[in-house]
């Protein structure tokens, strides 16, 4: 009972707000004129025509060329983002990092930094690229939580070109290219 009777307290104000709506209208309702406008008449079907000159095909763009190819997928699963950065002298973490900087001189505080989406122990290895060897390697202390990190440590190595190869087990997830001068 209680239902209709919620049912009739909606819909009486609802039928009195519609009746006084059509009451305001116009007295009469006003005869249709003419329009100036054509009526409607439906377009021919569009068939396309060859181009006569040919469309250039599509290129993959170029990748960079590393020593060997991350595992992207793998990549995904573990990070959002990774790269390298710069602790000038006198700066502290976070707000002190220079983002995404590729070269760098003995004794700078190299820093290494992203954001994690699952909880993963990675492992370093240092790359020199003209020697063709690993110079030096190692894994985080602990395993790194979601959200943001980073970490630096003063550069010992000498002049080159180097790639920091960064492992999740024994999977190669990015290859971060820099140079120390």
């Amino acid at each position: 009972m209680s239902m209709k009777r919620n049912q009739l307290c909606f819909l009486l104000p609802m039928v009195g707000l519609i009746l006084s709506l059509a009451a305001c209208g116009p007295a009469s309702t006003p005869t249709p004129t003419a329009t100036p406008y054509p009526t409607y008449t439906p377009y021919p079907t569009y068939t396309p025509v060859p181009s006569p000159t040919p469309l250039p095909t599509p290129t993959a763009v170029p990748r960079p060329s590393f020593s060997e190819q991350p595992d992207e997928a793998t990549f995904r699963e573990y990070f959002s983002e990774i790269g390298l950065g710069l602790l000038p002298p006198g700066n502290a973490l976070p707000g002190g990092l220079e983002q995404n900087v590729s070269i760098f001189a003995p004794g700078d505080q190299f820093c290494q930094y992203g954001t994690i989406i699952k909880e993963v122990q990675p492992s370093l290895a240092y790359f020199d690229t003209e020697a063709k060897e690993v110079v030096s390697q190692g894994t985080f202390p602990r395993a790194l939580t979601p959200g943001g990190f980073a970490g630096c440590s003063s550069l010992e190595l000498p002049a080159g070109k180097y790639e920091l190869k960064v492992y999740v087990g024994d999977v190669l997830v990015a290859v971060l290219p820099f140079e120390v001068r």
